[in-house]
């Protein structure tokens, strides 16, 4: 999406936001891009599910919003909100004894300027789709000029070379692996039992089988119970891709996702989508995790709830893990 505003807030200041029923619209750092959707579900009787008749309270339509998180490369690396200062720092070197400038243009294509004899202009350009970084220089003395461009999200590459990829702050490549990208820490799929959710009326709102392996190559079953939902779904079986990550980017693994947690389902034309997050603790300290889940879900055409959540489950050592582990033993 292109339409970005200019908010830009931490990870822990929407987990906050999240916890009162705030919703946002801003960038997420090292995350993404937040936005909100509205929806409207139809009441079951005209849905063409069970009786044309409802009771009174249950015969209109439902409104709610949705929040989203648009964890693409693009959104990520525009989160960390880098101006042209930010990238000087990382690619301009003045050495004032010498009297000369190193510039480097990417690729670790470096140039040699005059200190006192160069014009250096460094541009973040965030307007379209797509956030760039332009970069031009003239040597006064010899009038040799020097201009590229690079799209911001191909930073990490373009200055790979040069030694910056490690600690360049808005290392999108980097991040996207571990938030939502295409590495996640923790993935398999998940069985969507008897979601059922009408406003806050049931305390039991069905469960989920998810079948997992982390990148330790464990593997392992989680049960997760629904509970105290609030919204209006009607899931009878559902099947789903997962993929989990950590916020700090480290592993995150199957047994930390034991214990309470909250989620959001939302689903539309028999397919399905949810998002689940918690903060575990370890021994060093709280750890906050995200799991999210795509597919497909048979039962009513539209729904949108919350949830709290409880998981037990277990976890072991895979085969080839442990053939690894006795080949070194």
């Amino acid at each position: 999406m292109a339409n970005y505003n200019n908010n830009f807030i931490t990870y822990d200041a929407y987990q906050v936001m999240q916890m009162h029923g705030l919703q946002y619209e801003g960038f997420i750092k090292g995350v993404g891009y937040a936005y909100t959707s509205d929806i409207a579900i139809a009441p079951d009787h005209m849905s063409g599910n069970g009786s044309p008749f409802a009771e009174p309270g249950l015969d209109q339509y439902m409104q709610g919003t949705v929040q989203w998180i648009d964890t693409s490369k693009e959104a990520i690396a525009r989160s960390y909100n880098t101006n042209s200062e930010d990238i000087e720092k990382k690619i301009l070197t003045i050495n004032e004894t010498s009297g000369i400038i190193t510039l480097d243009l990417g690729f670790n294509n470096k140039i040699i300027l005059p200190l006192n004899s160069s014009l250096i202009d460094i541009r973040v350009n965030s307007e379209g789709a797509e956030q760039t970084v332009s970069i031009g220089a003239i040597n006064t003395i010899s009038g040799e000029r020097y201009y590229v461009q690079h799209k911001m999200v191909d930073l990490p590459l373009v200055y790979e070379k040069a030694g910056l990829l490690d600690d360049y702050n808005g290392g999108a490549g980097k991040v996207a692996s571990s938030v939502g990208g295409s590495n996640p820490t923790l993935e398999g799929v998940s069985i969507d039992l008897l979601h059922v959710a009408i406003k806050d009326y049931i305390p039991l709102n069905g469960m989920s089988i998810s079948f997992l392996k982390d990148s330790r190559e464990y593997i392992g079953m989680t049960l997760t119970f629904n509970m105290n939902g609030q919204g209006l779904e009607g899931t009878l079986v559902g099947v789903n891709t997962v993929n989990g990550h950590r916020l700090d980017g480290k592993p995150l693994n199957i047994e930390d996702t034991f214990g309470y947690g909250n989620t959001t389902s939302f689903g539309a034309h028999f397919g399905s989508y949810s998002s689940s997050s918690n903060t575990y603790y370890d021994h060093y300290g709280p750890q906050q995790y995200q799991v999210n889940s795509y597919g497909i879900s048979a039962g009513l055409p539209g729904a949108y709830a919350n949830y709290e959540t409880y998981t037990i489950g277990f976890s072991i050592p895979s085969l080839p893990t442990l053939i690894k582990k006795w080949i070194n033993y």
